[in-house]
């Protein structure tokens, strides 16, 4: 095969080069696994801005350029035909055959990847992931010619993708999929400035028992504890789901969704429990809708989720960000260059590696554009309904609390994220309190879905705990905090309950049907539903 270690001459030798250019041009292709998962594949655009013709030409140059490379190592190795030399190239072969293991493993990790940690906890998972380690080393090493062999062979069977992927790249180019983020619902006339106001903050992955319950020493959250001091504070507050995909259509629609999968890049179809089949989000009562039947405009500013092509039939604004992708003008060499980093990302160990400044700066970047949008609608009277999926305190981590500063050398945590959620409170507070909508507004604030046991770069120092309940199993509770209008009293709320009940309350707020804490608490208590959502990751 293409590393089997053999030397010929005449229609030999070129077809040993045919060979090899087919070999490098299929190990590259599957290095970029994770690049052409992003563009071509037929959910590619939900979870990203547009692709322009730049991203497909960067791509298929990034692979050119690798397998060129290989192609010459290939060839200078035949030429020395050293048994060292080809030893090395096996080794070689065997590590980059793990970059595509390992987008494989990640893209199916939400099937077993919980479970696992759930049953067995992480100190069992990382010494059963050294032992699988150490005899695929074994094997590498002891079997190398054997292992060259069958890995040139399946290289070789999947060349195909390549020819494949080159093709729907240049489909896609000459065809690019329509995108309707620019199709708003117009501004209803402007009503009583007395009417209920609401400011709905999601932020993703907050966790209960780090921001309230297990707080570290070294974390303050002064405006958390502000909001919890002359707010309703639920202790015991469970998702919907555990992960964003499911857990942001179940509060915007305020029904449990079961299962959710893209459809395109204009379209997600969600399941909820029961009878019946997947459904488009777009066509489905959401909080937004239901609020434009009751007179109020809505605005949202939100990321992960294309939320403006969904939905954006019900939204007076709409702003919306995504994470791990290049800026839609980025220039052709900055797109090779980030494609070369992305794929030193997806290499097993890279995730225990500082994260590259790249990453870091487009987590700020993004940031900032949302913290400015917010801020935006959050003063705006014309707003009835102001909701806001913040990508904090979720990786990237891009701040460094002890620095108090955005950290783009890799040193931020999560942690350090959560400090920037107290900080993100408090310029939204003072900025509506200057513009005097802080008092009159009711601010609810909660998440999607607490830190999940197989986050990345978890917790690098805090006395060795995590965050565990009571019975060793993960905490799933997210914060839930409502500061009604010119309210000053601090109210616990201890009953448990799903905060799929989110949307519904906040449709009770908008219509007056509750105004005060204690109609709050009795219209949680007549709706609650007892644990269930989030006890369980899907």
């Amino acid at each position: 095969m293409a590393i089997a270690g053999c030397t010929c001459s005449g229609k030999k030798r070129v077809a040993e080069l045919r060979r090899d250019l087919v070999f490098s041009l299929s190990l590259a292709n599957l290095c970029f696994l994770r690049g052409w998962g992003a563009l071509v594949e037929p959910s590619a655009g939900y979870s990203r801005h547009a692709a322009t013709p730049n991203e497909y030409l960067a791509l298929m140059l990034d692979v050119l350029l690798l397998a060129a490379a290989f192609f010459f190592i290939l060839t200078l190795v035949r030429r020395l035909d050293r048994p060292f030399a080809w030893n090395v190239v096996r080794i070689g072969l065997g590590l980059l055959l793990l970059i595509p293991l390992n987008i494989l493993r990640a893209r199916s990790r939400n099937l077993w990847t919980p479970n696992l940690f759930e049953r067995f906890g992480p100190s069992v998972l990382r010494v059963s992931l050294v032992v699988l380690a150490l005899v695929f080393v074994v094997v590498l090493l002891r079997r190398s010619e054997m292992f060259g062999r069958v890995a040139g062979f399946v290289v070789l069977l999947l060349s195909p993708l390549v020819p494949m992927l080159f093709a729907s790249a240049i489909w896609l180019m000459l065809h690019p999929q329509a995108d309707n983020s620019s199709s708003h619902a117009y501004a209803l006339a402007a009503t009583d400035t007395s009417r209920p106001r609401v400011l709905w903050l999601i932020f993703d992955e907050f966790d209960q028992r780090l921001a309230f319950g297990d707080r570290p020493a070294s974390v303050r959250l002064p405006e958390l504890d502000r909001i919890r001091n002359q707010a309703i504070y639920a202790s015991n507050a469970f998702p919907p789901a555990g992960s964003t995909d499911l857990s942001l259509p179940s509060l915007i629609n305020g029904k449990l969704v079961s299962d959710a999968k893209p459809a395109g890049a204009n379209e997600l179809m969600i399941t909820y429990p029961g009878p019946g089949g997947p459904v488009p989000w777009s066509t489905q009562p959401t909080v937004f809708s239901r609020a434009r039947d009751a007179g109020f405009n809505s605005a949202l500013v939100g990321w992960w989720h294309p939320y403006c092509r969904v939905l954006g039939s019900s939204l007076t604004f709409c702003s919306q960000s995504f994470a791990g992708h290049s800026e839609p003008g980025s220039t052709l060499p900055v797109l090779l260059a980030d494609g070369f980093r992305g794929l030193v990302g997806t290499f097993p160990v890279a995730g225990r590696l500082p994260r590259f400044e790249s990453v870091c700066r487009q987590g700020r970047e993004m940031y900032l554009r949302m913290l400015h949008d917010a801020k935006r609608v959050a003063v705006d009277p014309a707003f009835g309904l102001v909701f806001i999926h913040w990508p904090i305190p979720h990786h990237p981590y891009v701040y460094n609390r002890s620095r108090n500063e955005f950290a783009l050398d890799g040193s931020g945590t999560y942690l350090d994220n959560l400090v920037l959620v107290d900080r993100t409170l408090g310029d939204l507070r003072r900025t509506m309190e200057s513009a005097g909508t802080w008092e009159n507004t009711a601010v609810l604030i909660s998440s999607d879905h607490g830190l999940r046991p197989y986050a990345d770069d978890l917790l690098p120092a805090w006395d060795g705990r995590r965050p565990t309940a009571p019975h060793g199993r993960t905490d799933h509770r997210v914060p839930f905090l409502m500061k009604l209008p010119h309210q000053r009293q601090a109210i616990a709320y201890d009953a448990p309950f799903n905060t799929v009940v989110s949307c519904d309350l906040v449709l009770a707020l908008l219509r007056g049907e509750v105004s005060s804490t204690a109609n709050v608490i009795q219209w949680m208590d007549q709706h609650r539903m007892p644990g269930g959502g989030g006890k369980h990751l899907p």
